[in-house]
């Protein structure tokens, strides 16, 4: 916000740590957390209204939430979801966003 103009200081609204893009995503004070959680299930309830796989929803919306975390990736336990949670891997968890 701080290179937009917003905002004079580059400190975090909710922490006051420096906030750059690593940090909007990893800030782990509460009003972070509730803001990440809610997208999640927001994301989670737009799949199935569109009908994905529940399996690669729930497989999405886990390793989304282990990857803020920093947990490993937790594959799907079916063919063409562990296709995807494979491909999805490789290229990385962070660049679904």
């Amino acid at each position: 916000m701080k290179l937009w103009g917003p905002r004079e200081m580059d400190a975090c609204p909710r922490c006051s740590n420096p906030e750059d893009a690593g940090h909007v995503w990893f800030c782990d004070q509460m009003g972070a957390l509730d803001v990440w959680e809610k997208a999640l299930l927001d994301l989670s309830q737009w799949m199935e209204t569109v009908q994905t796989d529940p399996d690669i929803r729930d497989t999405i919306i886990n390793n989304l939430r282990g990857w803020r975390s920093s947990s490993s990736p937790q594959p799907s336990k079916q063919g063409q979801s562990l296709l995807a949670f494979d491909q999805q891997t490789d290229i990385g968890w962070n660049v679904i966003l």
